[in-house]
């Protein structure tokens, strides 16, 4: 099972793509957006990024992350 790092904005639920040294917010509209974010093996790895943008990333730490199975969005 693989995992993702998503939260919603404006009722759209927006995933984690790593874009070099940092990360991006992208939307997923349908099942196969999933591909184009960054998908985690391991449920610790995913915490771990997901800590490193809560205490490294000003613009994306304003924002409430969840963890989430990747298969919720397909």
């Amino acid at each position: 099972m693989s995992f993702v790092i998503t939260t919603v904005i404006d009722g759209v639920p927006h995933g984690v793509k790593p874009e070099g040294k940092k990360f991006s917010l992208v939307p997923i509209e349908r099942a196969s957006d999933v591909y184009h974010i960054m998908n985690l093996p391991q449920l610790s790895l995913a915490r771990s990024i997901l800590f490193w943008i809560e205490n490294n990333d000003s613009k994306l730490s304003k924002h409430q992350f969840d963890i989430s199975p990747a298969a919720k969005f397909a």
